[in-house]
């Protein structure tokens, strides 16, 4: 029983360790939007860390590194 516990409790720190970034879009974005057909679409938002983001929007995706300050 201990060593059950022992696990739980190594997993869900180990998951805090992992889930650190706060991704955020802008609020612009929004379900239900909509986006204009055959058009760029530009994507912002921010992080609290310098991370990979990828955008995937049905059938294309765009990858990118936030900057130091988060944008």
């Amino acid at each position: 029983m201990l060593n059950k516990l022992v696990f739980v409790a190594g997993i869900l720190l180990l998951f805090s360790f992992v889930s650190k970034a706060q991704i955020a879009p802008a609020k612009i974005f929004s379900d239900n939007m909509v986006l204009q057909r055959e058009a760029a679409i530009p994507v912002w938002g921010s992080t609290n860390l310098v991370e990979q983001i990828t955008v995937h929007l049905i059938f294309s995706e765009a990858k990118t590194v936030a900057q130091a300050d988060g944008q």
